[in-house]
């Protein structure tokens, strides 16, 4: 099956069943350009919409009070044509690829899709893409899928071929449901690898994309890197790894995910076993100790 005008037809439209987000989106394009026509930057309310309108649970991770140097580089990718524009938006905090993709889109409409698991899995399913995974460095090849797709539909722009993917996607939740589940474990593997390549580097770059998991699995990648086998893991130990990574340390509570305490035994987050105050071992590894 191929993602012609046909297809687009038939599923752009059942987009507005799905989701009734259109008239914010068109409103936001406006806005940005408005902004950049005023200040040469997107404003801080205007961005905040936007956050609202993709991903609501990435506020948590912009640093709001820092906002300053956010449309400093909003500024750079709209007046810099040679910059790495989804470099840059990466690099900062809480920005992933898809939020970055989104701030490309309001900005530069035309050239930018906007970056979704389910339109890549969509593409995929069809052909289009060899790799399935929504990450900075495949980005690349998915903005030029779209944009060799709209050069054949000449009567369809980038957000309404998303709309036609997404709303296929919504629609057809068979088709994709073990497609997604072996996806995400596959995803999972990476994510596991990946993290563990952060945590051990001394690259900034490559530590500012930690920003982009929750303090939780931070902490628990940071706990499976130094506990492995069975070794004994000592708090100060946890919190100079996760301050490697800018995290304060007030936000690291290692009682908070261990399963043997108040504050944790509840939690969805119980890796740790304490064996004494500021010791810890890998709850997997708990039997061993308790066998000594």
């Amino acid at each position: 099956m191929k993602i012609d005008f046909q297809f687009i037809k038939k599923w752009e439209p059942k987009y507005d069943d799905i989701v009734s987000d259109q008239e914010e989106y068109l409103a936001l394009v406006n806005n940005v350009s408005q902004d950049f026509s005023t200040c040469q930057s997107i404003r801080v309310e205007t961005f905040e919409r936007m956050i609202n309108w993709k991903s609501p649970r990435a506020k948590g991770r912009i640093q709001w009070d820092k906002y300053n140097t956010y449309q400093k580089v909003f500024q750079l990718v709209f007046n810099n044509q040679q910059v790495d524009k989804m470099g840059e938006l990466v690099a900062l905090p809480g920005i992933g690829a898809p939020i970055a993709s989104t701030i490309l889109h309001f900005i530069f409409p035309d050239d930018f899709p906007i970056y979704d698991f389910r339109t890549k899995e969509v593409l995929h399913y069809f052909g289009y893409l060899k790799n399935k995974t929504a990450n900075l460095s495949h980005y690349q090849e998915f903005q030029k899928v779209l944009k060799y797709i709209r050069t054949n539909l000449v009567h369809y722009n980038l957000r309404q071929i998303d709309r036609a993917l997404f709303a296929f996607h919504k629609k057809n939740p068979i088709k994709f449901k073990r497609f997604s589940k072996r996806l995400n474990i596959k995803n999972q593997v990476f994510k596991e690898r990946q993290t563990v390549e952060i945590i051990r580097s001394s690259d900034r770059g490559k530590r500012e994309k930690m920003i982009n998991l929750s303090i939780p699995e931070i902490v628990e990648y940071i706990c499976e890197d130094l506990g492995k086998n069975g070794k004994v893991i000592n708090r100060k130990d946890i919190i100079e790894k996760a301050k490697e990574l800018e995290i304060k340390e007030s936000s690291i509570l290692p009682a908070d995910y261990c399963d043997n305490t108040k504050t944790g035994q509840w939690s969805s987050y119980n890796f740790l076993h304490s064996i004494s105050r500021g010791r810890y071992i890998l709850a997997k590894f708990k039997s061993h100790d308790e066998n000594k």
